[in-house]
């Protein structure tokens, strides 16, 4: 009995620990600016944008801010769980595409943002995948929006399982 108490407090020490981790994670990648007001017509440049015009205006007329400080992030389906991310710019009407689609594993529900496969924060520029970037692979990726731009952080590719490995 004394173990399973002790194996019980490790588990929650290591749970907490991660989840200020995570945290630490978020607040290293602070935004800097904040959008006030309504959100800027979007900038429709290239033929992504111009494809996707409807749901990137939906994205702009909403104008909640959800991430670095002044950018409404957005998901488009692309398949049974796959998904396009977009970053609008609400101060600038500017479209910043995450460089590929993310496809959702069973596994990957332990965020709570209404993306579930990233994590995300309004006040910070880190952005986590959790799923496979391009039907490949299948792990944990940290992204740093800068410059407007989706920059890799840090991976952490899953090994691969089933049948013959």
């Amino acid at each position: 009995m004394m173990r399973l108490m002790a194996l019980l407090a490790l588990a929650w020490v290591a749970a907490s620990h991660a989840e200020e981790r995570k945290q630490a994670d978020f607040a290293d990648y602070r935004a800097t600016t904040h959008h006030r007001g309504i959100a800027a017509r979007p900038l429709l440049r290239t033929a992504q944008d111009r494809l996707y015009r409807s749901r990137i205006g939906e994205a702009a007329s909403t104008g909640r801010v959800n991430f670095a400080g002044h950018y409404i992030l957005t998901a488009i389906g692309c398949g049974a769980s796959c998904i396009m991310v977009f970053a609008l710019d609400a101060d600038t009407g500017q479209v910043d595409w995450l460089p590929f689609s993310v496809s959702q594993g069973v596994d990957d529900n332990g965020f709570d943002t209404d993306i579930p496969p990233l994590d995300f924060r309004q006040d910070s520029r880190l952005l986590i995948v959790a799923g496979s970037r391009d039907e490949h692979g299948h792990g944990l990726y940290r992204y740093v929006l800068e410059h407007d731009r989706f920059r890799l952080l840090s991976a952490r590719e899953d090994r691969p399982s089933g049948p013959g490995e």
